[in-house]
């Protein structure tokens, strides 16, 4: 995680999770990984983050190719080389997507 812990600004948070929820988050404590409870939680956090702007991006970036002009769509794939063919390349919205 970027911050160091002591710079941290921390606000308390009571909440009730489920037993494998709270499992899992021990788990993590006791691998070593984060430091405390609150650290698991703000890495699992930090992570959904990542992954929801993941997705943004990969919508974002098949709607700006959907509205090009059909000829500018017959772009070649940034990843493969191929020409794509179709609109939004699918080998590229499946790596920023992570698919």
């Amino acid at each position: 995680m970027g911050i160091p812990q002591a710079s941290r600004r921390r606000a308390k948070l009571s909440i009730t999770v489920s037993r494998e929820t709270l499992e899992f988050l021990r788990s993590r404590v006791a691998s070593g990984q984060p430091a405390s409870i609150g650290d698991a939680i703000d890495a699992v956090i930090e992570r959904l983050r990542q992954l929801e702007n993941r997705h943004r991006l990969a919508s974002a970036t098949e709607r700006y190719f959907d509205q090009l002009e059909p000829d500018a769509s017959m772009l070649k794939c940034f990843f493969c080389g191929k020409p794509t063919g179709e609109p939004a390349p699918k080998c590229w919205s499946l790596a920023i997507s992570g698919g």
